[in-house]
Protein backbone atom coordinates (compact mmCIF):
# COMPACT_ATOMS: atom_id res chain seq x y z
CA UNK A 1 0.00 0.00 0.00
CA UNK A 2 2.61 2.34 0.97
CA UNK A 3 4.61 1.39 -2.88
CA UNK A 4 1.15 2.57 -4.23
CA UNK A 5 0.71 6.06 -2.09
CA UNK A 6 4.52 6.89 -3.48
CA UNK A 7 3.76 6.06 -7.13
CA UNK A 8 0.87 8.24 -6.62
CA UNK A 9 2.91 11.01 -5.37
CA UNK A 10 5.28 10.75 -7.65
CA UNK A 11 3.09 10.21 -10.42
CA UNK A 12 1.95 14.10 -9.20
CA UNK A 13 4.92 15.48 -9.12
CA UNK A 14 5.71 14.67 -12.59
CA UNK A 15 2.44 15.77 -13.99
CA UNK A 16 2.80 19.11 -12.15
CA UNK A 17 6.52 19.83 -13.42
CA UNK A 18 5.25 18.49 -16.81
CA UNK A 19 1.97 21.21 -16.84
CA UNK A 20 4.33 23.83 -15.16
CA UNK A 21 6.50 23.70 -17.98
CA UNK A 22 5.00 23.89 -20.76
CA UNK A 23 2.79 27.05 -18.93
CA UNK A 24 6.46 28.33 -18.83
CA UNK A 25 6.86 27.72 -22.63
CA UNK A 26 3.33 29.48 -23.33
CA UNK A 27 4.47 32.53 -21.09
CA UNK A 28 8.23 32.86 -22.07
CA UNK A 29 8.00 33.46 -25.93
CA UNK A 30 12.20 33.33 -26.31
CA UNK A 31 12.64 29.83 -25.27
CA UNK A 32 9.05 29.01 -27.37
CA UNK A 33 8.86 29.82 -30.68
CA UNK A 34 6.36 28.73 -33.27
CA UNK A 35 7.37 27.38 -36.37
CA UNK A 36 5.87 30.56 -37.93
CA UNK A 37 7.80 32.82 -35.71
CA UNK A 38 11.30 31.35 -36.25
CA UNK A 39 11.10 30.85 -40.36
CA UNK A 40 8.96 34.33 -41.01
CA UNK A 41 11.54 37.52 -42.06
CA UNK A 42 10.92 40.97 -42.39
CA UNK A 43 11.37 42.34 -45.82
CA UNK A 44 13.83 44.62 -44.17
CA UNK A 45 15.71 41.72 -43.03
CA UNK A 46 16.16 39.45 -45.82
CA UNK A 47 17.49 42.60 -47.20
CA UNK A 48 20.09 43.63 -45.13
CA UNK A 49 21.26 40.16 -44.41
CA UNK A 50 21.69 39.81 -48.45
CA UNK A 51 25.26 39.48 -49.21
CA UNK A 52 25.50 41.08 -52.44
CA UNK A 53 29.96 40.24 -52.06
CA UNK A 54 29.16 35.96 -51.90
CA UNK A 55 25.68 35.86 -53.85
CA UNK A 56 25.92 39.28 -56.12
CA UNK A 57 22.23 39.04 -58.32
CA UNK A 58 23.20 38.03 -62.00
CA UNK A 59 21.16 40.03 -64.09
CA UNK A 60 20.77 43.72 -64.68
CA UNK A 61 16.91 43.16 -64.05
CA UNK A 62 17.81 40.96 -60.91
CA UNK A 63 20.17 43.94 -59.73
CA UNK A 64 17.26 46.36 -60.46
CA UNK A 65 14.70 44.51 -58.62
CA UNK A 66 17.19 44.55 -55.83
CA UNK A 67 17.63 47.94 -55.50
CA UNK A 68 13.79 48.15 -55.86
CA UNK A 69 13.51 46.62 -52.67
CA UNK A 70 15.81 49.05 -51.09
CA UNK A 71 13.83 51.83 -52.43
CA UNK A 72 10.44 50.29 -51.39
CA UNK A 73 11.75 50.24 -47.79
CA UNK A 74 13.24 53.85 -48.19
CA UNK A 75 10.08 55.19 -48.76
CA UNK A 76 7.75 52.12 -47.21
CA UNK A 77 9.13 51.80 -43.85
CA UNK A 78 9.56 53.93 -40.49
CA UNK A 79 13.37 53.29 -40.57
CA UNK A 80 15.60 53.73 -37.47
CA UNK A 81 19.03 55.89 -38.57
CA UNK A 82 21.18 52.56 -38.03
CA UNK A 83 18.72 50.44 -40.71
CA UNK A 84 18.83 53.65 -42.93
CA UNK A 85 22.68 53.85 -42.75
CA UNK A 86 22.46 49.97 -43.52
CA UNK A 87 20.34 49.72 -46.34
CA UNK A 88 22.33 52.89 -47.63
CA UNK A 89 25.09 50.31 -47.62
CA UNK A 90 23.56 47.27 -49.22
CA UNK A 91 22.69 49.86 -51.92
CA UNK A 92 26.22 51.21 -52.90
CA UNK A 93 27.32 47.89 -52.87
CA UNK A 94 24.66 47.86 -56.52
CA UNK A 95 26.75 51.06 -57.70
CA UNK A 96 29.13 50.91 -60.32
CA UNK A 97 32.51 52.49 -58.58
CA UNK A 98 31.96 55.89 -60.94
CA UNK A 99 29.15 55.95 -59.43
CA UNK A 100 29.44 54.94 -56.24
CA UNK A 101 32.66 57.07 -55.77
CA UNK A 102 30.40 60.31 -56.54
CA UNK A 103 28.06 58.97 -54.05
CA UNK A 104 30.18 58.59 -50.44
CA UNK A 105 28.26 57.00 -48.14
CA UNK A 106 27.46 59.62 -45.44
CA UNK A 107 26.44 62.03 -48.24
CA UNK A 108 24.84 59.16 -50.07
CA UNK A 109 22.67 58.66 -46.52
CA UNK A 110 22.50 62.20 -45.75
CA UNK A 111 20.54 62.58 -49.73
CA UNK A 112 18.50 59.45 -48.96
CA UNK A 113 17.20 61.25 -45.44
CA UNK A 114 15.99 64.25 -47.31
CA UNK A 115 14.25 62.41 -49.90
CA UNK A 116 12.43 60.93 -47.96
CA UNK A 117 11.22 63.58 -46.06
CA UNK A 118 10.40 65.25 -48.74
CA UNK A 119 8.10 62.39 -49.78
CA UNK A 120 6.73 62.59 -46.59
CA UNK A 121 6.48 66.09 -46.78
CA UNK A 122 4.52 65.69 -49.72
CA UNK A 123 2.22 63.21 -48.71
CA UNK A 124 3.68 60.35 -50.88
CA UNK A 125 3.86 56.79 -50.95
CA UNK A 126 5.84 54.49 -52.98
CA UNK A 127 3.17 51.77 -53.68
CA UNK A 128 4.86 49.62 -56.46
CA UNK A 129 7.92 49.21 -58.33
CA UNK A 130 8.17 47.05 -61.09
CA UNK A 131 11.17 46.16 -63.67
CA UNK A 132 10.67 45.89 -67.43
CA UNK A 133 11.06 41.90 -68.51
CA UNK A 134 14.44 40.43 -68.88
CA UNK A 135 13.52 40.56 -72.88
CA UNK A 136 13.44 44.43 -72.91
CA UNK A 137 16.79 44.69 -71.69
CA UNK A 138 19.02 46.55 -74.07
CA UNK A 139 22.82 45.28 -74.34
CA UNK A 140 25.76 47.62 -75.96
CA UNK A 141 29.41 48.07 -75.60
CA UNK A 142 30.55 51.60 -74.89
CA UNK A 143 33.99 52.62 -74.54
CA UNK A 144 34.90 49.20 -74.31
CA UNK A 145 32.61 48.48 -71.56
CA UNK A 146 29.64 45.99 -71.79
CA UNK A 147 26.38 48.20 -71.29
CA UNK A 148 22.62 46.99 -70.11
CA UNK A 149 19.44 49.53 -70.04
CA UNK A 150 16.55 48.59 -68.18
CA UNK A 151 13.60 50.49 -67.15
CA UNK A 152 11.52 50.27 -64.09
CA UNK A 153 7.92 51.89 -63.13
CA UNK A 154 6.99 53.04 -59.94
CA UNK A 155 3.58 53.59 -58.86
CA UNK A 156 3.45 56.48 -56.38
CA UNK A 157 0.27 57.92 -54.44
CA UNK A 158 0.15 61.76 -53.56
CA UNK A 159 -2.09 62.18 -50.77
CA UNK A 160 -5.40 61.23 -53.23
CA UNK A 161 -3.85 61.12 -56.29
CA UNK A 162 -1.63 58.21 -58.60
CA UNK A 163 1.10 58.86 -60.58
CA UNK A 164 3.22 56.36 -62.51
CA UNK A 165 7.06 56.89 -62.83
CA UNK A 166 9.57 55.56 -65.48
CA UNK A 167 13.22 55.47 -64.71
CA UNK A 168 15.73 54.31 -67.06
CA UNK A 169 18.59 52.57 -65.35
CA UNK A 170 22.07 51.98 -67.45
CA UNK A 171 24.55 49.14 -66.03
CA UNK A 172 27.94 48.40 -66.47
CA UNK A 173 29.30 45.40 -66.10
CA UNK A 174 32.34 45.20 -64.18
CA UNK A 175 36.09 42.91 -64.04
CA UNK A 176 34.05 40.67 -61.76
CA UNK A 177 31.12 40.20 -64.22
CA UNK A 178 28.71 41.98 -62.45
CA UNK A 179 26.06 44.00 -63.45
CA UNK A 180 26.40 46.92 -61.43
CA UNK A 181 24.40 50.70 -61.46
CA UNK A 182 25.87 52.99 -63.38
CA UNK A 183 23.28 55.81 -63.48
CA UNK A 184 19.95 56.36 -64.09
CA UNK A 185 17.19 59.00 -65.06
CA UNK A 186 13.46 59.59 -65.05
CA UNK A 187 11.80 58.76 -68.68
CA UNK A 188 8.71 58.85 -70.41
CA UNK A 189 7.72 54.80 -70.37
CA UNK A 190 9.01 51.47 -70.80
CA UNK A 191 9.93 51.91 -74.58
CA UNK A 192 11.73 55.21 -73.97
CA UNK A 193 15.25 53.50 -73.35
CA UNK A 194 17.65 54.42 -75.22
CA UNK A 195 16.12 58.04 -75.90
Amino acid sequence: MKNIARYIVVGVILAVLVISYFIYLQKNPATSKTKNETTQTSELDKVLTRDFVQNYPSTPREVVKWYNRILMLYYGEDLEEGELSQLAGQALQLFDDDLAANNPKEIYVASVKAEIQDYKDKGRKLVTADVADSEDVIYETVNGSEMAYIVAHYFVKENTSYADTYQKYALRKDEDGHWKILGYQLCDQYGDLLN
